[in-house]
Parts: structure tokens; C-alpha cells; sequence
């Protein structure tokens, strides 16, 4: 599975099962690219902070969202 930020591809060996499943749909959908916060947002504060300034352009020029609304933890799905 690979996520792209800045340019880079980043292996993501163990994702949660929330992703997991959303990566499963998005296929099923035909679709070839999926945001997740919690992977493409970087770590680093100043890249968070730019990230984060920008996620009404993010989620605005999104096909489709897919959110997570039951489950005590994300690795339940």
C-alpha cells in the first residue's frame, strides 16, 4: 500500500482497519488515490500547520469521503 506525500512514496506496512477497509472500498469503486489524515498530514509542526490551513481545499475538492462513525478504536473498522 503506498500513500504519497511531498512528492515521496511512503510504505505503510500495518495499517489500522478502518483503513484497511476504506482502502477496500475505494478499490471496489474503481478510484486509485485516497486521503488520510492521519498518514498525509505530516508530523513535523510547521507541515501541520500549512496542512491543516488547507483542509477545506482538501476536503472541498474531494469525489468522495468516507468517515469512520462507530467503533471504540480505529482498529475495529
Amino acid at each position: 500500500m503506498y500513500a504519497i506525500r511531498n512528492s515521496e512514496h511512503m510504505v505503510f506496512s500495518h495499517p489500522c482497519q478502518v483503513v484497511k477497509d476504506a482502502m477496500e472500498l475505494v478499490k471496489k469503486i474503481g478510484f486509485r488515490y485516497m486521503w488520510v489524515d492521519e498518514y498525509c498530514i505530516g508530523n513535523g509542526a510547521r507541515e501541520r500547520e500549512i496542512h491543516i490551513s488547507q483542509m477545506d481545499s482538501i476536503y472541498e475538492g474531494a469525489v468522495l469521503t468516507i468517515c469512520a462513525l462507530s467503533g471504540a478504536h480505529k482498529h475495529l473498522g
